[in-house]
């Protein structure tokens, strides 16, 4: 290399341990992918042109000082969906993960995910150690990582494949990480949530996977399949189906050997189900005692009302109790009393320092809180810049807003509320005032699977609007300049739209709908692609796609709301709109005004009313009512009216009791 005036060496040999730390900072995917070339951790490759093309110019000795390096480290969060279309697919560099280190060559090195997630990791493969890391080696140590939205499928057909998310087989160290997702087996595997099997050391981990398994002979458990050795402080919270063999709700086997191998301090929620013949348990079903060395389940729980298991069965080990007698100790007492003083890192010793868990409040199961799993890492706090706005970033979520139509994050149906939002903090992280309701932090496209179409294969292919006349959406709904796409509604309701009905304490800003495509099927309902009717606030939004009312009667359909008394300012819509009832109303932005107010906005779609006495307008189908109130607004669109008594106007079909200042439309 050239060292000349000021271009040294330095500038271009890169120092990939920049803290001293002896661990090679990893910052991409790619980065993480080259690990497999170095499965010490010494920065010598086994091909050394795939791990130079991920680690370009690296310094002599990777910049470990002293050399040699002992493994890897995060320094930033990692995601699979590399470019952000919300599914890991061949348009991504890695669509299917392989895992590192397998049945001979075993990841011998250190990896510390410093607290940083690995997301949206997929793996479909028949290999027999799957999970990120297909197998950890005795000399191995995995800590601080969490694997977040994890997808993993494995087909071998034999009863020695081990699957789990973080890692297939354990015979090293695997400390304060968590994994949440699904893992799935279609043969005869040994699963588990977090790892298959596990011969080594687990301490201060947990696991929120689903887990299925159909092999005749698996092992499965939402945590681990089978545990040949030692798990401390840890649980488990997902669900978990085997076909036949064992199921169980924190482990498929406790398997007890001449080491003394122990679970202990630990629990679970989730529900272990299987066929007909499954043994089934709400910890674990089977405690196979080879030796003479006693139970292997101590000091941990199940949730006797999650699971639906109420007792030991069998040869099944600990202790089953009710979602109350897990929720309400607050600091370790009563059956936590022997969760405190623990050996966390194997040293043999046991003191307060090593003390994982916090119990939170009386209605809160215990989590963990050591080394770099943080409490934050699952409380979540769904208001990140406190503003007092729910943070809306899934389909889910945006539909469990139905459950808490004042927006105070206080549920009708706390369960429905807590899969979208799961592990809230106290009062969903909103200041000691309270939630005001809920914002976008991301675009959302109905169009699920990304197949241009919206359908059965997606969540929601025919939303549900949310609020009713008897119970409307009283809150405020930031959309804060994001997406909504390919909203579909197909509905016989009174009231269609995103949302039902808005009431007069409601506020909706901020909110893009693209390509909406709504349709209202009944007599005398109103349709609007953001609202069927609203007494509150529309401001800053905007709405394209088509909306449709086919029913009869005195229907009202607007691109962007079916009728208001509100308030709508600057928004606009260029849906089309078409009204089929008798006397129904079809506006461009809004279908009837009744002692409302519309400012500063436009419309610009083709609009049609099709049945007698019905009123087509470019911005509004019909204004009636005192303080109806148009001002500096315009319409651009085609309206046009079929039928008997029917008119079309180029701003309003209609207009009675309305006021309207500098407002227009274009006659051309």
């Amino acid at each position: 290399v050239l060292s000349c005036g000021k271009l040294t060496e330095a500038d271009q040999r890169v120092d990939y341990d920049s803290d001293n730390d002896g661990l090679i900072e990893i910052t991409t995917l790619a980065q993480l992918d080259a690990m497999r070339y170095d499965m010490d951790g010494n920065g010598r490759a086994s091909n050394a042109a795939k791990y130079a093309a991920a680690f370009r110019a690296a310094a002599a000795n990777m910049g470990c000082s002293p050399a040699p390096c002992k493994g890897y480290e995060l320094d930033y969060d990692i995601t699979f969906d590399v470019n952000g279309d919300g599914v890991v697919d061949s348009k991504d560099p890695i669509p299917n993960w392989t895992p590192i280190g397998d049945v001979v060559n075993r990841f011998s090195a250190t990896f510390n995910g410093n607290g940083h997630a690995i997301r949206e990791m997929k793996i479909d493969t028949s290999a027999y150690r799957v999970g990120l890391f297909g197998s950890v080696g005795a000399s191995g140590a995995v800590k601080g990582v969490g694997l977040l939205d994890a997808d993993v499928t494995a087909s071998a057909a034999s009863a020695h494949a081990y699957v789990g998310a973080l890692a297939g087989r354990n015979r090293g160290t695997i400390e304060s990480s968590y994994a949440t997702g699904k893992v799935s087996a279609t043969r005869a595997n040994t699963v588990g949530g977090f790892v298959g099997g596990n011969n080594g050391w687990i301490a201060a981990c947990w696991a929120d996977v689903d887990v299925s398994s159909s092999g005749n002979r698996s092992r499965t458990g939402g945590f681990v399949g089978v545990n040949y050795r030692d798990i401390v402080a840890s649980y488990s919270r997902g669900g978990v189906w085997g076909r036949t063999h064992r199921v169980g709700g924190f482990a498929g086997v406790v398997r007890i050997g001449g080491a003394n191998p122990v679970v202990k301090s630990s629990y679970s929620v989730g529900k272990p189900t299987g066929e007909t013949g499954a043994e089934i348990g709400g910890f674990t079903p089977l405690v196979n005692v080879v030796s003479a060395s006693g139970n292997g389940v101590r000091d941990s729980y199940w949730d006797s009302a999650t699971s639906g298991k109420a007792a030991v069965e069998g040869l099944g080990g600990g202790t089953p109790k009710t979602t109350s007698e897990l929720q309400s100790q607050v600091s370790a007492t009563g059956i936590y009393a022997n969760w405190q003083n623990l050996d966390l890192t194997n040293d043999g010793v046991s003191n307060a320092v090593d003390d994982p868990w916090t119990f939170g409040t009386a209605s809160q199961y215990p989590v963990l809180i050591w080394g770099d799993l943080r409490e934050e890492d699952q409380y979540a706090d769904y208001d990140a810049d406190g503003d007092a706005l729910i943070e809306i970033n899934t389909l889910a979520q945006l539909d469990a807003m139905r459950y808490d139509l004042d927006g105070d994050g206080m549920a009708t149906d706390a369960a429905k509320y807590a899969l979208a939002f799961p592990y809230a903090e106290t009062g969903m992280g909103c200041p000691s005032t309270g939630c005001d309701g809920y914002e976008l932090a991301r675009d959302l496209s109905f169009d699920a699977d990304g197949d241009g179409d919206v359908d059965a294969q997606d969540d929601y292919p025919n939303w549900t609007p949310i609020g009713s006349a008897a119970s409307p959406f009283a809150a405020e709904f930031a959309g804060d300049g994001y997406a909504v796409s390919k909203l579909t509604i197909n509905s016989a309701a009174a009231r269609v739209g995103l949302f039902g009905v808005i009431s007069s304490d409601g506020i909706v800003k901020g909110v893009r709908l693209l390509d909406a495509d709504v349709t209202s099927s009944t007599a005398s309902a109103s349709a609007g692609a953001l609202a069927g009717e609203v007494a509150g606030t529309i401001e800053a939004s905007y709405a394209g796609g088509a909306v449709k009312s086919t029913g009869s009667g005195a229907v009202n359909a607007g691109g962007l709301v079916g009728e208001t008394s509100g308030t709508i300012r600057a928004s606009w819509s260029d849906a089309s709109v078409s009204a089929a009832g008798v006397g129904g109303n079809a506006g461009g932005l809004v279908g009837k005004l009744e002692s409302g107010k519309i400012t500063a906005s436009h419309a610009r779609g083709k609009v049609s009313a099709t049945a007698a006495s019905a009123k087509a307008g470019g911005l509004i189908g019909a204004a009636s009512g005192a303080g109806n109130a148009v001002s500096a607004s315009y319409s651009i669109g085609k309206p046009t009216a079929s039928g008997t008594g029917a008119s079309a106007g180029g701003l309003v079909g209609s207009a009675a009791g309305t006021t309207f200042a500098a407002s227009y439309w274009n006659t051309t």
